[in-house]
C-alpha cells in the first residue's frame, strides 16, 4: 500500500485517538472529537483507504467512531 494524501491525514488524526490492541483478536482505533463533520471525513477516508467502517458513538461532549 502507498501512503497518499489520505493516508498521511489519517496519521496525523491519531493525534486525537487511542489504540487498543487486544491479543489473539484484533486492533481497535478510537477516535473522539468535538467536530462531528471532522469525525465524518476521517470515516470517509478510513473507509474508502481500507474498506472498513467504523461504528459511530455520540456522547454529551464528544463524538467517536
Amino acid at each position: 500500500m502507498k501512503i497518499n494524501e489520505e493516508i498521511a491525514y489519517l496519521l496525523g488524526a491519531l493525534r486525537d485517538a487511542t489504540i487498543d490492541v487486544r491479543k489473539r483478536k484484533n486492533y481497535e482505533i478510537k477516535i473522539s472529537q468535538k467536530n462531528k463533520e471532522w469525525l465524518e471525513l476521517i470515516q470517509e477516508i478510513f473507509k474508502k483507504n481500507f474498506e472498513k467502517d467504523g461504528k459511530y458513538r455520540n456522547t454529551k461532549k464528544t463524538h467517536g467512531f
